[in-house]
């Protein structure tokens, strides 16, 4: 009987040596559950989502108070501050090019820079990937001594008003038409930057020009010129869109994704308008809103 009790107590040992295994190593744990690993560790670590590689340029005419440049070259205003924003929540550095606006087009098709502030254009669409930020209805930049049509849908139509277009604007095919029968009349000439037309409009060249108010503010505060003009949103204009484009030639996909994530939420957008809010005059603000992040391109 003392033998019988003897050997019992030894198959037990022995049953719950395996236990006891799983206990003092996992891995021992594994080999005893007949090679099956356990994978819920793993499944707590997911790859790092793909941080920007390299400093990435973005190619912007310096036009404040969107982006102001000093005379030892350093960035501040709207834009500095959003993408500073981004490099203190994130691993991306962000550089400048800065040129002309429509070189700065020229770049974003040519892969020659990673990033462009922008209306968004179907023809862009081609390049890059947009991000919207802001948009707004277009303005109508006039003389305050012109007399317009109280009909805001005939406003366009008077005879009065000779046109500076900023090339390659698009704001739909209303607008092209617009264009097309002004230029057409003798009554409007397009221009390529919109420094050139706040010059011609102070020389009395022309009177009116269609666009964001906001681009227009410093361009007409720098020759005094925007305490002689007003702006009134274009209502029967379809909204557009400003934002960021993306290189498609130079970053790749999945850090694209990972600028929209960062760049694309609320709170960055929100962001994003308050600054504008802040910098810019009442009268440029009146046809801007935040942008929808959901929205189609």
């Amino acid at each position: 009987m003392k033998k019988n009790s003897i050997i019992f107590r030894v198959i037990a040992h022995l049953c719950l040596l395996p236990i006891c295994l799983c206990l003092i190593n996992p891995a021992t744990a594994s080999s005893a559950n007949g090679g099956k690993r356990n994978n819920h560790s793993s499944a707590l670590h997911t790859p790092p989502a793909p941080a920007c590689q390299r400093p990435l340029r973005i190619a912007i005419n310096p036009q404040s108070p969107a982006l102001t440049v000093n005379s030892q070259n350093q960035v501040s205003g709207i834009l500095s501050d959003f993408f500073g924003s981004i490099e203190s929540a994130s691993s991306c550095r962000f550089t400048w090019d800065l040129v002309p606006r429509a070189r700065a087009m020229h770049y974003l098709k040519n892969g020659l820079t990673d990033i462009v502030f922008a209306i968004h254009s179907e023809e862009r669409d081609r390049y890059g990937e947009f991000i919207p930020l802001i948009e707004f209805h277009p303005s109508l930049i006039v003389r305050n001594e012109v007399n317009l049509n109280e009909d805001p849908s005939r406003i366009l139509e008077s005879e009065q008003l000779r046109f500076g277009f900023v090339k390659g604007y698009d704001f739909g095919k209303e607008y092209l038409e617009l264009v097309y029968r002004v230029k057409t009349a003798k009554r409007g000439e397009e221009i390529i930057e919109v420094d050139e037309v706040a010059r011609k409009m102070d020389q009395g060249h022309i009177n009116a020009s269609i666009m964001s108010a906001t681009v227009f503010v410093q361009p007409a505060r720098d020759i005094l010129l925007d305490q002689k003009i007003q702006a009134i949103p274009l209502k029967q204009f379809p909204k557009a869109r400003v934002g960021l484009y993306l290189s498609n030639q130079t970053i790749k996909p999945d850090e694209r994704r990972y600028l929209r994530e960062m760049m694309s939420n609320k709170t960055q957008i929100d962001l994003f308008y308050r600054l504008f809010k802040t910098n810019y005059p009442a009268w440029a603000m009146k046809a801007m809103a935040p942008a929808n992040p959901n929205a189609g391109n």
